[in-house]
């Protein structure tokens, strides 16, 4: 089934991405990687900028304390009430590698990529941290992007956008190893490149198209199911909340458009 999405907000966003939905304030709250801002925005539109961060913001995730974690440019970071903030846990990385997509796995790691701000080859890498311990997950991949698992949690989606892939990964639920690496979808370069994504509620996944005006539905054997068609160039990340799909779309690399860096749904 093809969709069309509906624009919310033109939030004109550098690099809109880690779309994230905030049960509590019922608002998504997604980020602006380049300029370090987190944005709050609500279903009939109005957006905000909530946090701003030192450096760069690659992802954010809710913690079960009530706070929220906040991967900065080299660090894991708590955020209480967005007013104050507590470091967690330095990256090994290099001033000129920054961090990229991350979600929580289902049994509350933490894991978040990186890659080199001119996402030089090789550069990046996916962590998981897991409240005390910091380990490599994969090494090295270019630019570490979209994360989803299963629904038995058996199974984690990941993408590296220059492979054109998304790959499937044996995943250990107790200890977070990884194993059995196979690849779920090719993405042929003229659709676009796979970016951020999300796993809906029947074990679908959603991917992202940066370059590719879309979001792409596949089942989780790999299938095409449709498009979501979107009037902005580069499609960076969605999730599903309450049978709505909100997507984040970036102005870098784009004829900045009314929709480009703008935050849309499918309803």
């Amino acid at each position: 089934m093809n969709l069309q999405a509906e624009l919310v907000v033109a939030a004109e966003a550098e690099l809109g991405e880690g779309p994230v939905w905030d049960e509590a304030n019922n608002r998504l709250l997604w980020v602006d990687i380049l300029k370090g801002h987190v944005h709050a925005t609500t279903p009939d539109g109005n957006d905000r900028i909530i946090w701003r961060a030192p450096d760069t913001v690659g992802c954010i995730a809710p913690m079960a304390d009530g706070r929220w974690l906040v991967a900065e440019r080299d660090r894991l970071v708590a955020v209480t009430d967005w007013s104050t903030r507590e470091e967690l846990v330095r990256l090994p990385i290099d001033e000129d590698v920054r961090t990229n997509d991350g979600k929580l796995d289902p049994a509350g790691r933490m894991l978040v990529g990186t890659m080199a701000f001119d996402a030089e080859p090789n550069r990046g890498q996916l962590f998981s941290w897991d409240g005390e311990q910091l380990r490599i997950l994969l090494e090295p991949v270019t630019i570490s992007n979209g994360l989803g698992w299963s629904l038995d949690s058996q199974t984690m989606y990941y993408i590296d956008t220059p492979t054109q892939q998304v790959d499937a990964y044996d995943y250990d639920i107790g200890t977070g190893a990884i194993a059995n690496r196979r690849t779920l979808i090719n993405v042929d370069p003229s659709d676009g490149s796979p970016d951020g994504m999300c796993v809906d509620e029947h074990g679908d996944l959603w991917v992202a198209l940066w370059g590719g005006r879309a979001v792409r539905h596949y089942t989780n054997a790999g299938t095409d199911q449709g498009t979501v068609a979107i009037d902005a160039s580069n499609v960076s990340c969605c999730t599903w909340s309450n049978q709505r799909l909100w997507i984040t779309t970036a102005r870098i690399d784009s004829d900045q458009s009314l929709g480009d860096g703008g935050i849309w749904v499918v309803s």
